[in-house]
């Protein structure tokens, strides 16, 4: 999908949805321990959370064999 020039979504199969038909999503995270809208934190609090580092953890599948996490030989 990408946004033309005047602001305008085109998705992958050609469907275009207009600027004024699009909202902002509602994003939540945890803030002191709650779930929260991110809109209703503090503006120190927003700037934090607009400097986290977002990063993947692969997790290996299991051998099959016995209850693991794949950090086993695979021998049970």
């Amino acid at each position: 999908m990408r946004e033309d020039e005047h602001g305008n979504l085109i998705l992958d199969d050609g469907t275009v949805i207009h600027e004024r038909e699009r909202q902002r999503p509602e994003v939540y995270s945890r803030c002191v321990g709650y779930l929260r809208p991110v809109e209703a934190w503090n503006s120190g609090k927003q700037a934090e959370f607009a400097d986290r580092k977002v990063f993947r953890v692969d997790v290996p599948e299991k051998c099959g064999e016995c209850d693991c996490s794949g950090t086993c030989s695979g021998q049970a």
